[in-house]
């Protein structure tokens, strides 16, 4: 047994070691060079897609996150700085639950999670002033609960307790936002800011909270005490909203005919946000009616005249004067009294606020394309002016669309010009997704079997043609001790004992080749 394995393994040890210095070393770079190539092609293969954890982290949350990542043994890269911490996608999900479980990524504020290491022995100040950072940083952390803001802060004034009688102060409080770009607050999310600040702090009124944006500057504050400020951003959301509506209107019209992405339009409106309240009595003279009447008659005979009305008539009556001393045998008076009603109408109008004074509508349409050859017979598009007909057409189209009215000053422009838009080729979003996945998975056990086949044609392969022809450099091995070498005889002997030496010989021959050359080597050396 220990035979055989000699036998198996010497030749190998005697080729390398009968090899040529200058062979060795041309062997030993490439088989270097080809099984490092193949490694390195291998590990690139192999290695993990990283995707992004975080991003735009504070430096205390990407220190507290990296050392989670390194107490779990999860391999990371830092960019941007350190602000993005990028994980194997694999793990991406998992992770993230689980940071968020412990309260990671915190944002840079600090919450109520500040008292969960309190010190026995905190004074009452101390106590105070991390409350009131805490409510800070929790409220910072709710506002970052909305899309558009990225950062968040919150500082809080609170006035101090005094034993004095004193003009009390009120809290006041300031929010400082960063938003993402291209993106913004409208006013109810404003407004609820301000509403969420000032219930969430002990007597803060909402018009004592300021809400200011690092890039826009003041958002909603003190300017908005008299409602002057409120109703002119309302206003101007109104606005927008209208000219927005207007457009959209346009382009839902023309786009079904013209094509999709081929039609621009704006539209200004000049809105009156005026509001007038007018009063107005209006009385008609021909149209009197009796609203009240008043007879009074009086007779006297034989009897002395006296003073006759009422002393409580609201009206002057007409007095007759009686003789005192005279006496009449016959005295008749009649009074009559008519109150007439006139006819009056009271009005009271109200003109709405956001009347629309005066709308402009600008319209810009692409096309139509026809495709024509070069001189070199290369197919290109060129732009083929719309007749006048159609844009006539697309002008009414319009008009109706914004509710044109000539008295008011309206107008309407229509401009057939080529865009230089490139057109998006269309995608088919639903498959590719799946495509892909599939693609992505299958793609990397593919590579390890091309690169395994790659291995064996192009290192294993040429090595073990290489040893085949190296053993050249070996000589045979000689004879085992105690056999003899048949000697060939004369002619002269016996025909029986030739034939069995020659079947001898060729049975040595066949099964060891390598003796049958060393002889004839020996024979060679000896005859020269």
């Amino acid at each position: 047994m220990a035979e055989a394995e000699n036998r198996s393994t010497m030749p190998l040890v005697e080729v390398i070691r009968n090899i040529p210095l200058g062979k060795k070393i041309s062997f030993a770079i490439t088989a270097c060079l080809l099984i490092g190539g193949f490694v390195a092609l291998m590990s690139w293969t192999n290695r993990p897609d990283y995707q992004i954890l975080f991003a735009n982290l504070e430096t205390s949350d990407a220190a507290q996150i990296a050392d989670k990542l390194r107490e779990r043994r999860v391999s990371f890269r830092l960019e941007d700085g350190g602000r993005t911490i990028l994980v194997p996608e694999e793990k991406v999900y998992d992770l993230r639950l689980e940071l968020a479980s412990q309260g990671l990524p915190r944002g840079g504020n600090v919450g109520f999670e500040t008292f969960d290491k309190m010190p026995f022995g905190t004074t009452e100040f101390v106590q105070k002033l991390k409350y009131q950072q805490a409510l800070q940083g929790e409220l910072a952390r709710t506002i970052m609960q909305f899309d558009a803001v990225a950062q968040a802060r919150v500082h809080i004034v609170q006035p101090d307790d005094s034993l004095f009688v004193e003009p009390e102060k009120q809290a006041t409080a300031s929010v400082v936002l960063k938003l993402y770009q291209g993106r913004a607050l409208d006013r109810k999310q404003l407004q609820g800011i301000v509403n969420l600040v000032a219930c969430a702090v002990k007597d803060l009124k909402p018009e004592n909270v300021t809400v200011v944006d690092v890039n826009q500057g003041l958002l909603i504050g003190s300017r908005e005490d008299n409602g002057v400020g409120a109703m002119t951003a309302d206003q101007f959301e109104y606005k927008r909203a209208l000219e927005k509506t207007l457009e959209k209107r346009i382009v839902s019209m023309l786009e079904p005919v013209i094509g999709r992405n081929q039609v621009v339009a704006k539209v200004s409106a000049d809105v009156d946000f005026k509001q007038v309240n007018i009063s107005e009595e209006t009385y008609d003279p021909d149209s009197m009616v009796i609203r009240s009447e008043h007879r009074q008659k009086e007779k006297a005979i034989n009897g002395k005249s006296l003073p006759s009305g009422s002393p409580d008539s609201k009206y002057q009556v007409y007095e007759t004067s009686g003789q005192s001393s005279a006496t009449t045998k016959k005295v008749e008076k009649e009074n009559s009294i008519v109150n007439y009603e006139i006819n009056k109408v009271e009005k009271q109008i109200v003109s709405s606020s956001g009347e629309i004074k005066r709308l402009t509508a600008a319209v810009i349409i692409d096309g139509p394309y026809t495709t024509v050859k070069d001189e070199q017979g290369n197919p290109q598009r060129k732009f083929v002016p719309r007749s006048r007909k159609e844009m006539k057409n697309f002008e009414e189209i319009v008009k109706k669309a914004i509710g044109f009215n000539e008295a008011r000053g309206d107008q309407v422009t229509i401009s057939n010009v080529p865009f230089a838009i490139q057109k998006e080729e269309e995608v088919n979003v639903a498959a590719a997704p799946a495509w892909m996945s599939y693609l992505k998975k299958g793609v990397r056990p593919f590579f390890n079997v091309v690169l395994i086949f790659l291995f064996f044609f192009f290192v294993i392969k040429p090595f073990k043609n290489w040893l085949s022809q190296a053993k050249q450099y070996v000589g045979p091995a000689a004879l085992p001790p105690g056999t003899e070498v048949p000697q060939l005889s004369a002619g002269g002997q016996g025909s029986g004992d030739s034939a069995i030496r020659k079947e001898e010989i060729l049975e040595i021959s066949r099964t060891e080749p390598e003796k049958i050359a060393e002889v004839i080597r020996s024979w060679v050396r000896e005859g020269s």
